[in-house]
């Protein structure tokens, strides 16, 4: 090989050894320099105009089939290929961008494939918002089959699986793991998706492996009784697009974990990160097993559904209305499994457990930094948090910390969380209570088509006992209150406190947290209440259908109401008067209810 060959214009090299692909700045000698045609992919992810993004495949897919002059084929070994299915093949890789199949519009099948991409990636030669450096990525209405493969990657921010635009991709027993990698010296905190190869740290979580990502619009992943492990940020992630549809049955998804999680306090058996990321996206949970540190979910403009696999199950393309699998499920409920959190929100959504769905959670199971959100838990659903809080109303952490929006990088969050000591009813953080801010000083609105914000978070229980407690201890530090509205239905049975609260940042001993940096990003979002009505923070009660609230310490409500048959174990006064609440009236005020 030489090293000083010249690159002629639109074309990329490639170092393949032995069958194993090599990055060319390693020092390697020998091998193979194979030259491939620049793969011209549209992607929707916006980069700017400088950011390359340089696709590389073992084999490169579009409508016509296998295009060679784009497919580094020396990098193939094993098994069989052709226009329209890998079997058995083999690829191994060593550079952060390589990928080991990408499909441009075209159909493809990989079947019993071993995928091991072991490089070396700090985050600078990859985008995992645009797939560069995936091991299979899927674009333009693609449609990719992926049954018994085992897909491997290694370094920071390489997918296994990335999802783009139109696209549809059905993942059946399957072994899918992103290790991740070290970051670069100097990375900068980042939400832009020019620089970002980590989660931003107000998320409160770290990392730089995601298992898969889906992204663009009316995209879909289906996993079918597969594996799916993640060191840490997240197992699989939607981001970025509308319309999208992400189904996982009878599937586990894991958060590993590394050896920077162990500095966390909260974390016990999981790597820090979330299960699934809820964006743009309808998500569809059957069967499943999720193991992770921080966050079974977050939402943000989504909609998640966990129940069983029971019964007969089919998933169409959002695109195309296809079938992608139809089958019969094992029969398995969803089992989800929090060191910390259940789902965080913080924006918009729909989320419902039902069909016997268990969570068990360390903290909050619902932890609310935003309103538009709607939950239902019902049909023998259960939800267990080890901290004795189901749901938790707070104001949201990115605020609190705040944006440098004078920075080069766009969204570049501050390094710092402040909070005064004390209580805010005794320190005046009561938003109400605060002067109004300084237009000048705040980030130019958004477009005028953005939607409304919405401040208001609804949560349902039928057919299910519940344990724990619900606060709404929001409308502090400036931000504007949430509502917060209950309602127990037919065989729902409360037993603990729901109330409108005033809340404190702590740590893991329980004091107030003043003061933390970026690198103690996993004190974000914990918490302390205390009852506390500060005039906005609503929060309004419905006992209906024979429901039953059994009240175990104080609590303080804007709103209550007892219908059909309802009960509520607890005294009950309004206004500074004792009563016993009759049926089918509504009270308001202020109504304090306390254990008997």
């Amino acid at each position: 090989m030489d090293e000083k060959m010249i690159i002629p214009e639109g074309k990329l090299a490639t170092l393949v050894r032995d069958g194993v692909e090599l990055p060319r700045s390693g020092g390697e000698s020998g091998g193979e320099l194979v030259l491939t045609d620049k793969l011209d992919i549209r992607h929707s992810c916006e980069l700017s105009a400088d950011k390359a993004v340089n696709y590389r495949a073992g084999l490169f897919i579009t409508k016509d089939g296998l295009r060679p002059e784009g497919s580094v084929t020396a990098a193939v070994t094993g098994g069989r290929y052709d226009d329209a299915c890998a079997d058995g093949v083999a690829v191994e890789s060593r550079s952060a961008d390589f990928s080991a199949l990408i499909v441009d519009g075209g159909a493809y099948a990989l079947k019993n494939a071993k995928l091991n991409m072991i490089s070396e990636s700090d985050g600078k030669e990859v985008c995992d918002f645009a797939g560069l450096g995936s091991a299979v990525c899927a674009f333009n209405g693609a449609r990719v089959d992926i049954e018994n493969c085992d897909i491997v990657t290694e370094g920071v921010a390489k997918c296994t699986v990335f999802v783009d635009d139109g696209s549809d991709v059905v993942i059946r027993d399957s072994r899918l793991e992103a290790r991740g990698g070290k970051l670069y010296d100097g990375y900068i905190n980042s939400a832009d998706f020019n620089y970002m190869v980590a989660p931003p740290w107000v998320l409160g979580i770290a990392g730089n492996a995601r298992g898969t990502n889906l992204m663009g619009n009316k995209a879909a992943t289906v996993l079918v009784n597969s594996d799916v492990k993640a060191a840490n940020w997240g197992a699989l992630s939607t981001d970025n697009g509308e319309d999208n549809r992400l189904t996982v049955i009878d599937t586990t998804l894991s958060v590993t974990g590394c050896e920077a999680d162990k500095k966390d306090p909260y974390h016990k058996t999981w790597g820090s990160g979330y299960g699934t990321y809820i964006l743009g996206a309808d998500e569809d949970f059957r069967g499943v097993t999720m193991n992770v540190g921080t966050y079974i979910g977050i939402a943000r403009e989504g909609n998640a559904v966990y129940r069983s696999s029971r019964g007969h199950i089919r998933v169409e393309s959002p695109t195309t209305g296809q079938v992608l699998y139809e089958g019969e499920g094992k029969g398995q409920i969803s089992r989800l499994n929090s060191d910390v959190f259940g789902i965080m929100a913080h924006d918009r959504a729909e989320l419902t457990l039902t069909d016997g769905t268990v969570m068990h959670t360390g903290d909050a199971a619902f932890l609310m930094r935003a309103g538009g959100v709607k939950i239902r838990i019902e049909d023998g659903a259960q939800v267990r948090s080890d901290s004795g809080v189901l749901l938790q109303l707070i104001d949201d952490d990115d605020a609190i910390v705040g944006v440098d929006w004078d920075a080069a990088r766009e969204l570049q969050f501050h390094t710092d969380f402040y909070e005064k000591e004390g209580w805010p009813s005794e320190n005046g953080q009561i938003t109400s209570m605060m002067p109004p801010p300084d237009l000048s000083k705040l980030p130019p609105p958004p477009p005028g088509d953005m939607p409304e914000p919405q401040f208001d978070v609804r949560l349902w229980a039928e057919d299910t006992e519940l344990t724990g407690d619900m606060f709404n201890g929001s409308g502090y530090y400036g931000q504007r209150p949430k509502q917060m509205y209950i309602t127990l239905g037919k065989g729902a049975v409360l037993t603990g406190r729901i109330s409108a609260t005033e809340t404190i940042h702590v740590d893991e001993n329980g004091r107030q947290n003043t003061h933390f940096t970026s690198d103690q990003y996993y004190y974000l979002g914990h918490v302390a209440n205390r009852p506390y009505l500060n005039g906005d923070n609503d929060t309004v009660v419905t006992l209906q259908d024979g429901a039953v609230w059994n009240v175990t310490g104080p609590c303080l409500l804007t709103s209550l109401e007892l219908k059909s048959g309802a009960a509520l174990n607890g005294v009950v006064t309004v206004d500074g008067r004792e009563i016993v609440p009759r049926q089918d009236v509504v009270y308001t005020g202020r109504i304090e209810v306390r254990a008997k």
